[in-house]
Order: C-alpha cells, then structure tokens, then sequence
C-alpha cells in the first residue's frame, strides 16, 4: 500500500472477487476450477506483500527460494503459490491438488471466497 491507499491493480482485483463472490453466493455455485467464484490473477502482478496480505489474508505456506520467495496458498481442490521478486509480485501459478486442471482465476476466486471474501474489500 502506498499512503494508506491501495493501487489500482489491487482495486481492480478487489473489485473482480466481490462481484465473483456475490455471483456465487447468488447462484450457489460451488468451486471446481471451472465454476464459481473467480478472479483476475494479472493484477496480483507488482503488488507488495502488504497489498496481497490486504486481498487474500496470510499464505498457509512461505518458502524462501532465493532470490524469490513463494507464497501458497490452498483450498480442498487447488493450489495457489504467488512468487515475489524484490517485494513484488512477478509471478504465480496454480494447479489442482490431485488430478486434473484448475483455472488461475477460478483457484484465486476459490481462496479468496474461502477467505471469506471480506479481506478483498477491506
């Protein structure tokens, strides 16, 4: 966060996870990949570990990787590890816990609902 404001990446995917959020809770839809919530992993991209912690709470898993570290962060069916170079996000990555594939967005919009959705819109 700068000056106590997050940037508009940061904004965007807040924005994107509470209507996802909603449209689940609407429908009642439940989380494969492919289904329910999702969100936009791109602006994860040039966020400061402050500004993910802000959005998707404390990862379950920090490893140090030099000169990265990886955050992950699960559900019951996927995986979520986001990669920060020089305090930055530059990467991330998801994939399904078993077998089979996983979308990024659906897995971020997972995990941010399973979060409870409310640190998006903090």
């Amino acid at each position: 966060m700068q000056g106590g404001r997050l940037r508009p990446a940061a904004l965007a995917l807040c924005l994107a996870v509470t209507v996802a959020a909603c449209q689940t809770a609407r429908t009642g839809a439940s989380g494969g990949g492919s289904s329910g919530a999702s969100a936009d992993p791109q602006a994860l991209i040039g966020l400061s570990p402050n500004e993910v912690t802000a959005m998707m709470g404390q990862p379950e898993l920090r490893r140090q990787e030099p000169p990265a570290e990886v955050w992950q962060y699960r559900t019951s069916t996927c995986a979520f590890d986001v990669f920060l170079y020089d305090d930055r996000v530059t990467h991330f990555e998801a994939r399904h816990r078993r077998q089979g594939t996983v979308s990024a967005p659906g897995c971020l919009g997972q995990i941010v609902a399973a979060r409870g959705g409310s640190r998006a819109t903090s």
